[in-house]
């Protein structure tokens, strides 16, 4: 692969996992509060962007599998979905989210952002329902996953 675009999505790795750690300060502070379900789904996030440091740091050394762990973090991030008593939309660096609202009338959307952030609740209603994609971690994660097979 290109030298700068290794650099560049290990950078924009690196960067965007360090941004979504930033974003969960406020929420970390809350500390146990928050209970069983949430409290385990920050662990997740957490753990993804940790990750995802690491996995950009495999890039910018030219970790000879820096793709596969690549291509796992960016696919990680691919699925959102907002139930009217759950919500998980996790991203980092950038987002294209692409969603289908299926309550309270069906519709669809698009969301584009630079930035990292999340989104988790549980048990708050909110009396809608959408699935979604973010289109740039899928598209990052499957360049990675087809450029690692096929050893170019």
């Amino acid at each position: 692969m290109h030298r700068y675009l290794r650099l560049g999505l290990g950078t924009l790795a690196i960067v965007g996992s360090i941004l979504g750690l930033v974003v969960m300060v406020p929420v970390l502070a809350v500390g146990g509060r928050l209970g069983f379900p949430l409290e385990y789904l920050l662990f997740c996030v957490f753990a993804l962007y940790v990750y995802g440091i690491w996995a950009g740091a495999r890039a910018l050394t030219n970790d000879p599998n820096w793709q596969r762990y690549n291509s796992y973090f960016w696919i990680a991030q691919v699925p959102g979905v907002v139930t009217p008593s759950f919500a998980f939309l996790v991203s980092a660096a950038a987002g294209t989210w692409v969603y289908v609202r299926i309550t309270p009338t069906l519709g669809a959307g698009l969301t584009f952002y630079l930035g990292s952030g999340m989104q988790i609740s549980y048990a708050k209603a909110t009396g809608v329902t959408l699935l979604g994609a973010n289109l740039v971690a899928l598209g990052i994660g499957l360049f990675l996953s087809f450029y690692r097979r096929n050893g170019a």
